[in-house]
């Protein structure tokens, strides 16, 4: 009955080339061909992204060699508050109740970013450290982004952003309603794990 609430968001890196490291069928004492590994400070741009179960509110792509710190947190929170005014409706009471889920990184936990959240009335849902199998956007759409961004090559930021932007608007609402309906069934398996990390 809450996870309507529910509002999850986290940072993924994007990179511009995103080579795919292909299976090969050997015969015995064959030697594989070699496969060159990506490099090591491959071109990134780092995308910050809120989801609920109806679909993408906010997103920001950071401008090169740019990182989430406390302060750009919780000024992209208060820009997530300001899309949520527009894009979902209020309750009975006048307010779009929150109960935002994220993980333990550093900007997330830190003293400006709890003072910006308790100004803007929301819950926080706990989450356990090094837990991303209970994160949806890690779960659920990271993965999905994944496989949409295989083998892609681009040469700036825009291109980048056009394709983003189409990823998210070619997901129906169900795929956005399921990442979050799936947070009971992670639950329960941590219950049943007795708390040990699980993954499928």
């Amino acid at each position: 009955s809450f996870l309507w609430k529910i509002v999850t968001g986290d940072e993924k890196w994007i990179y511009y080339d995103n080579p795919v490291n292909k299976k090969q069928w050997l015969s015995p004492g064959k030697t594989p061909l070699p496969c060159p590994k990506p490099e090591i400070h491959r071109k990134k741009v780092m995308l910050c992204v809120w989801w609920d179960s109806k679909g993408v509110i906010y997103y920001e792509l950071l401008e090169p060699r740019k990182t989430v710190t406390a302060d750009l947190y919780s000024q992209q929170l208060i820009r997530l508050s300001q899309a949520l005014e527009r894009k979902r409706p209020y309750n009975a009471k006048g307010k779009r109740e929150v109960i935002l889920l994220h993980d333990n990184a550093r900007p997330h936990v830190a003293l400006t970013t709890q003072a910006t959240i308790a100004e803007l009335g929301w819950e926080v849902l706990p989450h356990p450290a090094y837990s991303p199998d209970l994160a949806p956007s890690d779960y659920h759409l990271f993965r999905s982004m994944e496989h949409f961004f295989r083998e892609k090559k681009y040469v700036n930021l825009e291109s980048i952003k056009k394709d983003v932007s189409t990823f998210f608007d070619l997901k129906p609402a169900i795929f956005y309603e399921r990442g979050i309906q799936l947070l009971p069934e992670k639950w329960q398996m941590v219950i049943a794990s007795e708390g040990n990390y699980f993954s499928d």
